[in-house]
Order: structure tokens, then sequence, then C-alpha cells
């Protein structure tokens, strides 16, 4: 069984980074590789006909300013089931996806 051991360097953002792979005890050899990051896709959320990026704050616009306290009502895609395992208000009170399906 052979022993290596494995460093990357820069590997947190988009952009380039570079591993080096070499040989421990008595294995030799080594590698060096650049590679690129890429920016993932978000995932997004879907509410009615807009879609929205899970994690940023959903825009909601209202035709009029509301009175009193707004609530909302989450409920699962095609169903009559309410469900809160999607949504969140962060701490401006905006609502937030959190996860999408």
């Amino acid at each position: 069984m052979a022993v290596w051991n494995c460093r990357i360097h820069s590997a947190l953002y988009v952009g380039f980074a570079t591993v080096h792979v070499y040989g421990m005890g008595n294995y030799t050899g080594e590698l060096t590789d650049t590679f690129e990051i890429d920016k993932a896709m978000p995932q997004m959320a879907s509410y009615g006909q807009k879609e929205a990026i899970v994690g940023q704050p959903v825009d909601i616009r209202f035709d009029a300013k509301p009175e009193g306290k707004c609530t909302y009502e989450v409920y699962k895609d095609g169903s009559d089931e309410q469900t809160d395992q999607y949504t969140k208000l962060n701490e401006n009170g905006e609502l937030v996806p959190i996860r999408y399906g």
C-alpha cells in the first residue's frame, strides 16, 4: 500500500489553486498541478411564479403599505400542506429561502 501526502493551496475561492502530492516513507515521487475553481450555480427556490436564490432575501412588493403585522404561509409545491422547512425570517424581518425542493 502506497502512502501519499496531499496539500492543496488557495482552494477556497473562485480562481486557480495548486495541489501537491508526494510520496512518504518508502515511497517517492511527486506531482504538482494547477486547477481552476469555478463559481457554483446558486440553488433556486420557487415562490409562485417567482424564483429566489437560497440564502438571499425574497423580493416581496406590495401595492400599498401593509397595515399592522404581516404574516406569511409557505406550502409544499403542488400541495395544501403548510411547512416551515423552506424559509425563515432573518434579523431584518426579510423572508429568506433556506432550502429548495
